[in-house]
């Protein structure tokens, strides 16, 4: 009886010294992030496209009217930055650098589907991988379509999951940037409809379960609309000091529908699956990994992944004037993945290694010690 009694408090003391490392290591991944994307904003001048959009965030801080092509998102985020900061090269970037700190944070959000370990190995991915390091330091709008495309799906996940109402307006703020981030916002909503159209098809189930919940939460529903429509105008329109961003929107759909074609461009970026060959293998490895395991499986958040990745593909193949930062909409369900794949063949490992985990620990290994 005596050691029962005292296996409870061990047992509990075990369970919160396992979170607090966790905590700490979350911590840990959100501090790195935002440290090495702060401490190296300035480390190239502004290129052309960057120019024409903080030049478009200036005139509003001026009072005036921007021109050109631009995120309105960005010309928003980055107006209220020269307010803070002034108007340097370090300010007209600071958005994408917060941005890119909130990517790398979102996967803590499905760690119960993701794993704990996945989702910090997902997380560690995005701080480190070039690509997502790259266009933290970019400002353009590519980098906050990837945030609200992966902000709508933790929503979309707590909702459809745990039932939890506070999940649609993750949903309304993440679809708030998506449509206010630029031509590759466009790609995103794309993306959904598809997404959302093979749900209907091909999972009839879940479209029931959606349907009951979203039936059961009518009021929430209003509220969180009423949310994105807020949110969507202020991002839009820096708050009302540009209502011409909202105008802008319908240009940058244009923009998008224009940059379609398989004929190369003049400034077109290099399809997805070739960027990722050439600047992120190690990624690409081990996402395929992943892939592999999502598509042979029953789980719908790894199902929801693999058509994401798959559709971001896709479109980026018939997009000929492409924007370089769509590529982000390939690299985040890769690292997802990536983690799904790491967090069980961890468990596989520590119960006792199988021969194709054991397969899948010797080829990470080998592709590491490739690139160390």
């Amino acid at each position: 009886m005596t050691t029962h009694t005292n296996a409870i408090p061990t047992e509990k003391s075990s369970v919160t010294s396992s979170l607090t490392i966790e905590a700490a290591l979350w911590g840990g991944i959100a501090i790195a992030a935002l440290a090495i994307r702060l401490a190296t904003l300035t480390r190239v001048p502004l290129n052309d496209a960057e120019a024409t959009q903080a030049l478009a965030a200036l005139n509003i801080y001026r009072g005036g009217t921007p021109t050109g092509d631009y995120s309105p998102l960005l010309a928003s985020f980055t107006s209220a930055a020269f307010v803070l900061f002034g108007a340097t090269d370090w300010a007209a970037r600071l958005a994408n650098a917060l941005l890119g700190t909130a990517l790398v944070l979102l996967p803590f959000g499905l760690r119960r589907e993701l794993g704990r370990i996945g989702a910090l190995v997902a997380a560690f991915l995005l701080t480190f991988t070039a690509t997502p390091l790259f266009f933290s330091h970019t400002a353009n709008g590519d980098m906050a379509a990837a945030v609200g495309a992966l902000l709508a799906l933790v929503g979309f996940t707590r909702f459809l999951n745990d039932r939890n109402p506070r999940g649609l307006f993750a949903i309304g703020g993440g679809a708030a940037l998506i449509l206010t981030a630029g031509a590759s916002g466009f790609t995103v909503l794309a993306m959904a409809v598809a997404g959302l159209a093979l749900i209907v098809t091909g999972n009839r189930s879940t479209l029931d379960t959606l349907s009951a919940q979203f039936a059961a939460e009518r009021e929430t529903v209003r509220r969180a609309a009423l949310w994105f429509g807020t949110l969507a105008l202020i991002l839009a329109t820096a708050g009302t000091f540009n209502f011409g961003g909202a105008g802008m929107i319908s240009q940058q759909f244009t923009l998008w529908l224009n940059s379609f074609g398989i004929t190369p461009r003049p400034g077109g970026a290099l399809p997805a699956i070739l960027n990722l060959i050439i600047y992120e293998p190690l990624l690409l490895i081990l996402g395929g990994i992943g892939l592999a395991r999502a598509i042979t499986g029953k789980n719908t958040l790894q199902w929801t992944l693999s058509a994401w990745l798959a559709l971001a593909v896709l479109l980026d193949i018939f997009m000929a004037g492409r924007s370089s930062g769509q590529i982000l909409l390939a690299i985040v369900p890769l690292a997802l993945l990536a983690g799904i794949q790491i967090e069980a063949t961890w468990h596989a490992w520590r119960t006792g290694a199988k021969p194709e985990s054991d397969g899948v620990l010797v080829g990470i290994g080998l592709v590491v010690s490739a690139f160390v």
